[in-house]
């Protein structure tokens, strides 16, 4: 549990006072596939959960894949699985040995800070120790019916991810749904150890040739795992 206590990074960093240090520039995250675990809270709707991540992510291929473990504020657990294969149009929410193959719910991460953020402050951890900068980008993605702010902290040399914090409404008026999500990054990694294991769907999920279902049917609470497990789930 302690390799998470950096979720609480970005809670702190969007209250820093913005530092002399020159304007950083826009990046990305090196390694085109990569492993990382993310870290977060969440409240939402009158639910409060906390979710532990681990994740794949071939930004080359358009593939990526993550595991996540979830516990209510009720001490209710769930765990999830998440396989979105970008170039099909598919993403499969496997839980509880259920698999349900989704067709509309694509929110494809991003590997680069690009111009739709703008530099909010930049920060150290420890004594100096490390430097990084916090980006903030709005949201306003009426496909996906996402809408707020969110801000994303990376390592000022690497462009290595470190925290995020989104205050969001999702759905569609008049039903708009608000989101508080915060939450760290850690054990990142170059390189995908086993693919198959990411990027396959388990034998029990729908084939190819099985036609894809909407996102109405999966629950809004599991709904919102598949975006917060992705990295940069909430970017457009």
């Amino acid at each position: 549990m302690r390799k998470f206590l950096v979720a609480c990074f970005v809670l702190l960093s969007v209250c820093g006072v913005m530092s002399q240090a020159p304007p950083g520039k826009h990046c990305c995250m090196p390694g085109k596939q990569v492993e990382i675990s993310y870290g977060s809270n969440v409240a939402t709707n009158g639910s409060y959960y906390r979710q532990l991540v681990r994740g794949a992510y071939d930004f080359a291929g358009r593939r990526y894949g993550s595991i996540s473990h979830v516990t209510y504020i009720n001490g209710t657990r769930i765990s999830a699985r998440i396989i979105m294969l970008a170039d099909e149009g598919l993403q499969y929410y496997i839980s509880d040995g259920t698999c349900i193959k989704l067709g509309d719910a694509l929110v494809e991460p991003k590997r680069c800070i690009d111009d739709e953020y703008h530099e909010i402050d930049f920060i150290f951890l420890g004594d100096g120790e490390l430097a990084a900068r916090v980006w903030e980008m709005p949201i306003n993605d009426s496909k996906h019916g996402m809408y707020g702010n969110t801000v994303l902290s990376v390592t000022a040399d690497s462009c290595v991810p470190i925290g995020q914090s989104s205050l969001l409404y999702l759905g569609s008026s008049p039903h708009l749904v608000p989101v508080s999500e915060s939450g760290g990054y850690n054990n990142y990694t170059k390189g995908i150890a086993d693919p198959d294991f990411w990027f396959t769907p388990p034998p029990y999920c729908p084939p190819a040739s099985a036609p894809a279902r909407r996102s109405t049917d999966v629950p809004q609470e599991h709904l919102l795992l598949l975006r917060l497990a992705m990295i940069g789930g909430w970017e457009q």
